[in-house]
């Protein structure tokens, strides 16, 4: 005996048809709506990778990739503020020079041959008088309020990976043989470093160091 289909299903059959096309359809609306906001978020920040879900791998190498950069953009800072320290200070040792320059003039007229006592007493005033600019100069030459001439400065090289090399000036001083002398000291050996003068004053100068004139070199 044959049995034949109707071609009608169930009541209980259609509705679980209607579920199951609802479910998928759900889902489907869901996913769209993880995508819309996954690059809704890309466009608004810019970013790829905005959490670990997006990419762990790649949130792993963006994350080193910041702090490198952030390295970088605190060295670029950190030159910057050394590049314009050293002009300030270049200004000052200038006008500095130009002082002992005259001073210098002053001694050596004071002790020409037929100088009266009172040609004498003028020459001390006029000398005293360049030392307290020179004292002036050294007190006034400052960049954001901090002094770059009296010895009181610290100077911070940082390099690309977040280590610093720090050279600390001591002591600046102004002897009557007119040398500058300073005091470096070193808190960490470096692997490399060299220090390269190039300084244009007006007049001729000479650095030298127990490692060698001119270049200072540490490998």
């Amino acid at each position: 005996m044959a049995i034949q289909s109707s071609g009608f299903l169930r009541p209980g059959a259609q509705g679980l048809t209607r579920n199951l096309a609802a479910s998928i359809a759900l889902k489907g609306v869901r996913s769209g709506s993880v995508d819309f906001q996954r690059v809704s978020e890309r466009l608004a920040t810019g970013q790829r990778i905005n959490r670990a879900s997006d990419d762990p791998s790649g949130l792993v190498i963006q994350q080193r990739l910041r702090a490198h950069i952030a390295g970088n953009d605190a060295a670029i800072r950190n030159n910057l503020i050394t590049t314009n320290s050293l002009a300030v200070a270049q200004d000052g040792m200038a006008a500095i020079l130009d002082r002992l320059n005259k001073l210098k003039s002053v001694a050596l007229k004071s002790i020409g041959s037929g100088i009266a006592d009172s040609d004498k007493t003028i020459f001390q005033d006029e000398a005293e008088q360049l030392l307290e600019n020179i004292d002036q100069i050294v007190q006034n030459t400052n960049i954001g309020g901090n002094k770059i001439l009296d010895g009181s400065g610290d100077f911070r090289i940082e390099e690309t990976d977040d280590a610093f090399d720090q050279v600390r000036v001591k002591r600046a001083r102004f002897p009557a043989s007119g040398e500058i002398e300073l005091e470096l000291g070193i808190s960490r050996l470096a692997e490399r470093a060299s220090i390269i003068t190039n300084i244009d004053l007006g007049a001729s100068e000479d650095l030298s160091s127990r490692f060698g004139p001119d270049i200072l070199s540490i490998a």
